[in-house]
């Protein structure tokens, strides 16, 4: 059933010519009350521990992508920032034992969910319409 579950989901990726699927640009997170967020001195913040593969964080740093924090699916983002950086920490809850935490520059448009499925994360690809990215102030 697993198998099944992930094959559909694959194929609702957005891909480009030749199979591959687009990178991830923007990332959302349900996020209650600021958890494990930490704010940073200079205005800049730590996102909070996710279980997010490695291999999508740097190419979203290159391509200008953000992460935007929401209380729930349904409600505009309450934090949102540009990546800067991203680093591995262990997660203080849920399955996976290590995650990742993105450093952002924040800016003030909230954003509204964007992304497919039922946990507590949403992807924004590439190729998915609109095309739409944060503009850094």
């Amino acid at each position: 059933m697993a198998d099944r579950i992930a094959a559909i989901q694959e194929q609702r990726r957005p891909r480009r010519a030749g199979g591959a699927v687009s990178p991830v640009i923007g990332f959302h997170f349900k996020c209650q009350s600021d958890y494990e967020v930490t704010l940073l001195p200079d205005g800049r913040f730590w996102s909070g521990v996710w279980a997010v593969d490695e291999d999508l964080c740097q190419p979203a740093i290159q391509l200008g992508g953000y992460v935007a924090l929401h209380s729930a699916k349904r409600e505009k983002s309450y934090r949102q920032g540009t990546l800067i950086d991203w680093k591995t920490e262990a997660r203080t809850k849920g399955k996976t034992a290590m995650g990742v935490s993105f450093l952002l520059k924040p800016f003030d448009e909230p954003l509204v969910w964007f992304g497919n499925g039922s946990g507590e994360r949403g992807y924004r690809r590439v190729d998915d319409k609109p095309t739409w990215v944060p503009q850094p102030s």
